[in-house]
């Protein structure tokens, strides 16, 4: 009698779980809108590759959507027109706190869902330029400033002022896209590009006329690092990108997927949990997403982890303490 009531209670308990987890998965969303940069970008590629193995793997269609630049992808998160997105730190932390570049406007109502490739943002030019170390750029035609980007004059200023320099100590120049920077240094119009590493722009450089990344010491990034915000000290690798030939210093920057605050935990969770546990059908979209796993995912880079995706890091023993405490500091520094 006590192992059929044992088992009775077993079979109860099963039909339990099951039928929870029905009930759970009846209640997710149909689909969410993923907003991403335009195509071309890494964090396209990142979204899309991503993207469409959380659809094939759980009752949710991820839509990507390339809406454009960074401006566009925060427009459709504040009016709820998207509930998640992906883009560099250097500009989701500022625009999260409402600070630096963002100073002024609204914080944006999101928390980090996933920490991604790592990309570098460097001072690029040839070998024939005369240009060995940051304070070389004094006097040069300099492409300082992504019009569509306000990250990148932001960068190029805390690099003059880490140095002692001003705008007025280089030739200041502005450009719409990469690839037009990069036709301008090959043909001899401006002697270096300030710009986020870039798989294509570095290897037509390279095949041009020679590669060149200006490393950055020390000493006058962590001054860098005073003023800008969702960034890292690193070292790029020597061979990165098929293109680097020794490990240089410099600034990194992560790019991360982020849902709106308001995206239910288990959503989130969900979603996460069907990207990172199938990790390998989504490596070959981009060369640096083979990097990506749990433990990359969990990295903390100036934005708080949602609730969802908190849950599957401590299911997979990637969250520490250490993790908590800082997630939580910045919750509370940050609080709106």
């Amino acid at each position: 009698m006590r192992r059929r009531n044992v088992g009775i209670i077993v079979c109860l308990a099963v039909i339990f779980v099951f039928s929870f987890s029905l009930l759970a998965y009846a209640q997710m969303p149909k689909y969410v809108r993923f907003a991403s940069l335009s195509v071309g970008k890494s964090a396209y590629y990142v979204a899309v590759g991503i993207g469409r193995v959380m659809s094939k793997h759980r009752p949710i269609k991820v839509a990507v959507d390339p809406v454009g630049m960074h401006a566009a992808v925060f427009d459709l998160i504040r009016k709820g027109k998207a509930e998640m997105g992906a883009v560099g730190t250097l500009e989701l932390v500022p625009a999260w706190r409402g600070e630096g570049i963002y100073k002024g406007k609204k914080p944006l109502p999101v928390l980090a869902g996933m920490t991604t490739i790592r990309m570098f943002f460097l001072v690029h030019t040839t070998p024939d330029r005369g240009i060995k170390k940051i304070r070389d750029l004094r006097g040069k035609k300099v492409m300082a400033e992504a019009v569509p980007s306000p990250s990148t004059a932001a960068f190029t200023r805390a690099l003059l002022k880490a140095h002692g320099m001003t705008e007025k100590d280089i030739k200041w120049m502005r450009f719409g896209k990469f690839a037009e920077a990069v036709a301008a240094l090959i043909e001899g119009k401006c002697d270096a590009i300030c710009y986020p590493s870039s798989i294509k722009g570095m290897q037509d450089i390279k095949m041009a006329v020679g590669y060149y990344a200006v490393p950055i010491e020390k000493e006058p990034a962590e001054k860098m690092l005073e003023e800008l915000m969702g960034y890292t000290y690193d070292v790029m690798p020597a061979g990165y990108n098929g293109v680097v030939e020794k490990a240089t210093p410099t600034l990194a920057y992560y790019t991360t997927i982020f849902f709106r605050e308001d995206v239910p935990d288990e959503v989130v969770y969900t979603l996460v949990k069907a990207a990172l546990e199938n990790s390998k059908e989504y490596a070959g979209v981009h060369p640096l997403l083979p990097e990506v796993d749990a433990k990359r995912a969990a990295t903390i880079v100036g934005v708080p982890f949602h609730p969802g995706a908190i849950k599957y890091f401590k299911e997979k023993g990637v969250w520490t303490p250490e993790h908590a405490k800082k997630n939580a500091e910045l919750l509370a520094k940050f609080r709106r």
